[in-house]
């Protein structure tokens, strides 16, 4: 078990790689996969995680978020084993989220060294730890249905969360800035709000805590941006909804509802212009778009 968590460990540096450079779609596909096929439970996954370089430079005195997420990633796993994951809004989904919003947040270390402060888009240490716990609470205990009501699942899992806390030994004191800090970042997972979240986000001078809710929801978008890993999580995404939503997972699994997806993503943060998610993206549309 161990070398097995040495060599993901390895892989997530190669991603990871300080230096920051993009990689192509067939590396992220290729390592996103090989990841997913070597470590099953979350828990493992996290700790793998945050032992890479990357999570390691960003440790700090009296970091207590460590300790959160392996928490929560145990606490995710035993939800798992004791209900039947569906199959888009799985630990493989939560796996793909943490990974890519830590490539996201890497690409930070390529801008300048007097980047300043008060950049909208700027992630201080505290809030990368904060925007890693938001990716692994994002979707805990996703019914696999459809929303309702406005935030109905995103809250729902906020639920689970706060439950999470008041189950915890941990210091209830750190819970409640954690749960508002992450909040509004979960809530704007709701991909029905997509649009207005992309909004905000393109305004002239936007809100800090919009840009960070954007990388969040980018993270939680990007392996759908990629040509083979996103027609196949659609798949899935047809397969949970194919019981009682029939016809939404009909046309979920035509290529041009895929389409059209795709061309609605944007993504727009300079942690994903750095990475060049945006020419992946066109790629993805393209590649698409010629086989139809």
């Amino acid at each position: 078990m161990q070398n097995g968590l040495l060599d993901i460990r390895s892989a997530m540096n190669d991603l990871l790689d300080p230096k920051g450079l993009p990689h192509s779609a067939q590396f992220l596909e290729a390592t996103l996969e090989w990841i997913d096929g070597k470590c099953g439970d979350f828990q493992s996954f996290i700790k793998a995680l945050l032992e890479t370089s990357f999570w390691t430079t960003q440790d700090f005195l009296g970091n207590p978020f460590k300790k959160l997420c392996n928490e929560l990633a145990a606490e995710i796993d035993c939800f798992a084993l004791a209900h039947t994951e569906p199959a888009y809004h799985s630990r493989r989904h939560f796996k793909d989220v943490c990974l890519m919003i830590s490539y996201l947040l890497l690409q930070q270390q390529t801008w300048p060294e007097r980047q300043p402060v008060k950049n909208p888009w700027h992630v201080s240490l505290e809030e990368k730890w904060l925007l890693l716990y938001a990716a692994i609470a994002h979707d805990f205990a996703h019914p696999g249905l459809m929303n309702q009501t406005p935030y109905e699942i995103e809250q729902n899992s906020l639920d689970y969360l706060r439950q999470h806390f008041l189950d915890s030994s941990t210091d209830q004191s750190l819970y409640e800035p954690i749960l508002e800090a992450v909040s509004p970042w979960i809530l704007a997972t709701d991909y029905a709000f997509y649009q207005s979240q992309i909004d905000r986000a393109t305004l002239a001078n936007p809100d800090h805590q919009d840009c960070l809710a954007m990388l969040l929801v980018e993270a939680d978008l990007l392996s759908s941006a990629l040509p083979k890993r996103g027609l196949d999580l659609t798949y899935q995404l047809s397969k949970e909804w194919q019981e009682l939503y029939p016809d939404k997972s009909l046309a979920l699994r035509n290529e041009i509802g895929y389409l059209g997806f795709l061309n609605s993503l944007q993504f727009l943060s300079p942690h994903a212009l750095a990475a060049k998610i945006p020419q992946i993206l066109n790629d993805s549309v393209l590649q698409l778009s010629a086989r139809l």
